[in-house]
């Protein structure tokens, strides 16, 4: 092969080259670079369209909890204490109390929310008189429409010089539960 020849091939290569670094430079790299930020965006998407079902399921959820709970609302209002009659649940109290000839202190705690609807009022009540007065004030007290909890019941004797008068303590922990207005 003459010079000539070998050149004319060298430059031939040597555009070939070129054409196909221009078709990289100009073609290939930005379409890969525009696939590459497609595949971003449609990632992307993707996350945002999982958290709206996720939203939607947990919407259809609630929803449904709301049906539930409006179904069941009667029920649950009529073992609250309504708002306001927190001294009339009390006075209640201090009626039985009177029945079964026991001696009464009550002692309330604070009131937590429990819901934007429900508070739970702690208390603790100290009655003193006799076993029998007592388990009946408790059996009494379990009868009332209200929802008290009851927690923990501790029955003792009293001291000596009183033994005669009021034989026993019972101390009795719990709560009850008033609606929110």
């Amino acid at each position: 092969m003459t010079l000539k020849v070998t050149y004319q091939i060298g430059i031939g290569i040597l555009a070939l080259t070129i054409g196909i670094a221009t078709m990289l430079g100009f073609v290939a790299i930005p379409a890969s670079e525009n696939i590459l930020t497609l595949g971003n965006q449609i990632s992307e998407t993707q996350a945002r369209a999982s958290k709206t079902i996720a939203r939607g399921l947990q919407f259809r959820d609630i929803a449904q909890n709301v049906e539930m709970i409006k179904k069941d609302l009667p029920q649950i209002t009529r073992v609250l204490i309504p708002p306001g009659k927190e001294v009339d649940f009390f006075t209640t109290l201090e009626k039985k109390n009177q029945i079964h000839n026991l001696d009464q202190l009550v002692r309330l705690g604070t009131a937590k929310s429990l819901t934007p609807l429900i508070q739970e009022l702690p208390l603790t009540f100290e009655l003193r008189g006799e076993y029998g007065d007592i388990m009946a004030y408790l059996d009494d007290l379990e009868r009332t429409p209200e929802q008290i909890s009851i927690r923990k019941i501790i029955i003792n004797r009293t001291p000596p010089a009183t033994e005669k008068q009021k034989p026993l303590i019972a101390t009795v922990e719990g709560s009850i539960y008033v609606g929110t207005p």
